[in-house]
């Protein structure tokens, strides 16, 4: 029944993206005309994300949200563009989705910098993250994933070690419910 629920929600993000893809027509023609490519504007977006990391280790809070904020429109024209004109793009997703691992891991190094001790915590929540969305790109986005990114920042301006935990659960979740799933996605095909 679990299942069902995360796939339940993966359709409401698909509904989601195509209502935001109606809302961002506008600027995909923009950067249609310009000529910019859906992997520019992926690029501009980890800029942007790697800037904000900067930026939080520097505790500089007002100019992180600003570059996240910048990060999060980038990704989204990115993706709108891409499909904007999906025959004319050969948008590659592994770009995006590398881009959006990156700048998620520099966020978790720039907590894991300012902390007065490392901790375990800090320590495997990128290798958990990293694990579960290699599993998820394997599986060609078709798996069940919880996106961590707007609760983990969200979450920063209350307690950065709270974030750090919260982190932790939704990775080691992340990573033993994809684990599940590909592997038995392969068992299935092989019996």
């Amino acid at each position: 029944m679990m299942f069902k629920f995360i796939f339940i929600g993966k359709d409401l993000i698909d509904k989601f993206r195509g209502d935001k893809d109606k809302l961002l027509a506008p600027a995909s023609k923009f950067f249609y005309k310009l000529h910019f490519s859906p992997d520019f504007l992926t690029i501009i977006s980890l800029i942007f994300g790697l800037t904000a990391g900067w930026f939080l280790y520097q505790s500089n809070l007002v100019l992180f949200v600003l570059f996240m904020f910048l990060h999060a429109l980038f990704d989204a024209f990115d993706g709108a563009l891409a499909r904007y004109k999906p025959l004319e793009f050969h948008s590659n997703y592994l770009i995006d989705h590398v881009a959006d691992r990156m700048i998620m891991v520099s966020l978790f190094i720039a907590v894991a910098l300012k902390s007065p001790e490392i901790s375990v915590a800090h320590i495997l929540v990128p290798i958990f993250y990293m694990y579960s969305h290699t599993l998820y790109a394997l599986g060609k986005g078709k798996l069940p994933i919880v996106y961590i990114r707007i609760i983990y920042c969200v979450i920063l301006f209350i307690d950065e070690s709270l974030a750090t935990n919260v982190a932790l659960g939704l990775t080691l979740f992340n990573s033993l419910i994809l684990t599940y799933s590909y592997f038995g996605m392969k068992w299935k095909k092989l019996l």
